[in-house]
């Protein structure tokens, strides 16, 4: 193992050498990113031999919305309430009680308010300049070509939680796979569980790295035939993308569009579902893929 580590590292490509880190440690192995023969393998070949440069407007959480107006899903949108170059530059006062603010140019950078008469707002600026300022991936460079904005949108609220994340996985088009994602918040820090389905919600534990015995805790949402049309509408100009989408109290609200999610880790899914999953990719690409 250390001997075709140091190998890489001699080679001088060390974006090459996290690439096949990132993967031996999720997977005990190498892997073949010449041939490859499952979804994190595709994933991390196209991070690393081809040009994702075409993927920047769409995961870029600000100008997406374009995209989506473009294809007539505006109205599943979350409201927005302002973006801004600096967080010194937000205009507190015009935000209602509970909103939430972002950043568009990575993941994870987000900052929940549930209460503007407590909230810290300094705190949040300090936090919120740190992410604009930050590379978001060495790995996934597409990200490094969106202007860094900070944006407020409307709080998702399910009831006091925090809302269901459907991400759903499209190839060449079509939605295959969903990743209920569940975060468990407690007073020490947040959680994520993933429970996995097919497009006629029953539940894969074949596919889960970690299978669950409650997967009746996420009955069919509500509108869910309407949500996987949707996220056929947005899929429908690439090869693969995961559209991620919340779905509560009888209203559908667009998440994101990721094309590299989790850098091609994929930790919640086990060996077989990466197979599976990548045979879908098999025939001829079509739309706005990774070729050039």
């Amino acid at each position: 193992m250390v001997v075709w580590f140091t190998i890489l590292m001699g080679l001088g490509n060390p974006r090459k050498w996290r690439i096949v880190r990132k993967y031996y440690k999720r997977r005990l192995r190498r892997p073949d990113l010449d041939n490859p023969s499952d979804l994190s393998e595709y994933i991390m070949a196209g991070i690393l031999y081809k040009r994702n440069d075409a993927f920047a407007p769409y995961a870029d959480k600000v100008a997406v919305k374009d995209y989506l107006q473009s294809k007539g899903l505006g109205n599943i949108v979350p409201q927005s309430l302002g973006d801004w170059s600096r967080a010194e530059d937000i205009e507190w006062e015009k935000l209602p009680e509970k909103f939430a603010l972002k950043v568009n140019h990575g993941c994870g950078y987000n900052v929940f308010c549930n209460d503007s008469a407590t909230f810290d707002r300094k705190q949040a600026t300090k936090k919120l300049n740190r992410w604009a300022r930050r590379n978001f991936s060495y790995i996934e460079t597409h990200y490094s070509l969106i202007e860094p904005r900070i944006f407020a949108e409307e709080f998702l609220d399910d009831a006091g939680n925090y809302p269901v994340d459907y991400r759903i996985y499209c190839f060449r088009g079509e939605p295959a796979v969903i990743d209920a994602t569940v975060c468990v918040n407690n007073d020490q820090s947040a959680r994520f569980l993933h429970y996995i389905f097919d497009t006629d919600w029953n539940y894969l534990p074949q596919y889960s790295r970690r299978v669950y015995s409650d997967p009746e805790r996420l009955p069919r949402p509500e509108n869910f035939d309407k949500m996987l049309d949707y996220a056929r509408t947005l899929a429908a100009d690439f090869e693969f993308v995961r559209v991620d989408m919340y779905n509560f109290d009888g209203k559908i609200y667009f998440g994101e569009l990721t094309f590299t999610p989790s850098g091609g880790g994929l930790a919640q899914f086990n060996d077989f579902a990466l197979r599976e999953m990548h045979a879908l990719l098999a025939e001829t690409p079509r739309g706005c893929s990774t070729e050039q």
